[in-house]
Order: structure tokens, then C-alpha cells, then sequence
């Protein structure tokens, strides 16, 4: 987003004992032993992205999706996953869940 390389990026991290499969309709199911999968959308660009100054960058939304879940990445919606969202305040994450978990 601050490069100008997109002005709606959307990402997919996938821990590492688990797997998205998507179906070319765009639909999507986890599996495996992990934690899941998280798909990251930020609202908008970040407050601040400049070298040698802490990042800060805000209301970027999450859904985790757990094995056995499902996701469209079309409609980038999931009626299985838990939605939250993480913020970067001067370099340190923080999260709206309720143990302020990032995962």
C-alpha cells in the first residue's frame, strides 16, 4: 500500500502444520494439525512505513480459520472463522482478542 504496488492487498498466512486448499470457485477449506489458517486485509494504509522509524499501522482485520474451516477468498468472508483485528503502535502489535492473542 505505501509503495503503490496495491490499494487493497489482502494476504494468507498459513501455519506451518497446515494447509488451504482452494477450489477454483474460490472457495477454500483448512485442514491439518495446526492452528489454522489467517487471512490479513488492511483498512488502509499505514500511519507510518518509513526506514529507521518503528512501523505503525492500524485496524488491520483478521479472520482465523481452524482445520475443518472454510473460506471464500472471493467474497473474503468465512461463516467458521474468528474475526478480529491487529494493530502496530510504534513496532508492537496488538490485538482486539480478548487475551490480546495475535494467533
Amino acid at each position: 500500500m505505501q509503495d503503490g504496488w496495491s490499494t487493497s492487498p489482502r494476504e494468507i498466512a498459513i501455519d506451518e502444520k497446515s494447509a488451504v486448499l482452494a477450489e477454483a470457485d474460490g472457495k477454500t477449506k483448512v485442514v491439518g494439525t495446526g492452528k489454522g489458517a489467517y487471512f490479513l486485509r488492511p483498512t488502509h494504509p499505514p500511519e507510518i512505513c518509513k526506514k529507521d522509524e518503528p512501523l505503525t499501522f492500524s485496524n488491520i482485520e483478521v479472520i482465523r480459520v481452524q482445520a475443518g474451516g472454510t473460506f471464500d477468498v472471493n467474497k473474503w468472508t468465512s461463516e467458521s472463522g474468528t474475526s478480529y483485528t491487529l494493530s502496530v503502535v510504534a513496532g508492537k502489535i496488538e490485538s482486539t482478542q480478548p487475551n490480546h492473542s495475535i494467533y
